[in-house]
């Protein structure tokens, strides 16, 4: 006899890469495969999987360095003026994979996508970098908000100068 064994790991590591919709061929776009560990990442807490619907809210410095607690507060404060009071960060988070399939340019489902933006009001950061000593944070946003980035980007220049 034989006893199929396999431990908890393989065990998880197996249901997350379960794919739930499969990925489609649209001309030149790819649309990627969406498996159940993609949908369980919508409710983690961690902090780029938590504010991911807002676009690119990846690091751009060092965990635990001045700059890194700037950009942290930044992009709390963009989604304190993005998220309506009333819906989680978690649904935000779904019709993101759902709808952009979890990307700036790619539009999986056209009504996903129109219920995202007009529930954020349009809102997403498309790209920040550290280029020739300066940040640059790009995105859609309203005349508060870009005050706001533009105070911070102007601080984080301080920091990378000194």
């Amino acid at each position: 006899m034989s006893y199929i064994t396999t431990s908890k790991k393989e065990y998880y590591k197996r249901i997350n890469s379960t794919i739930l919709f499969k990925g489609k061929n649209k001309g030149i776009v790819y649309l990627q495969p969406i498996t159940i560990g993609m949908v369980l990442d919508c409710f983690k807490q961690d902090f780029e999987k938590k504010y991911h619907y807002l676009g690119y809210v990846y690091p751009i410095f060092c965990e635990g360095t001045e700059g890194y607690k700037l950009n942290t507060d930044l992009i709390k404060f963009i989604d304190k003026q993005t998220k309506p009071w009333w819906c989680p960060r978690s649904f935000l988070n779904l019709l993101n994979l759902l709808g952009n399939d979890n990307s700036i340019v790619r539009v999986r489902n056209i009504r996903l996508h129109k219920l995202l933006l007009k529930l954020t009001g349009g809102i997403r950061i498309t790209d920040q970098k550290t280029k020739w000593n300066t940040v640059r944070i790009y995105g859609n946003f309203t005349k508060e908000i870009q005050d706001e980035v533009t105070r911070v980007s102007k601080e984080m220049n301080k920091l990378l100068n000194e």
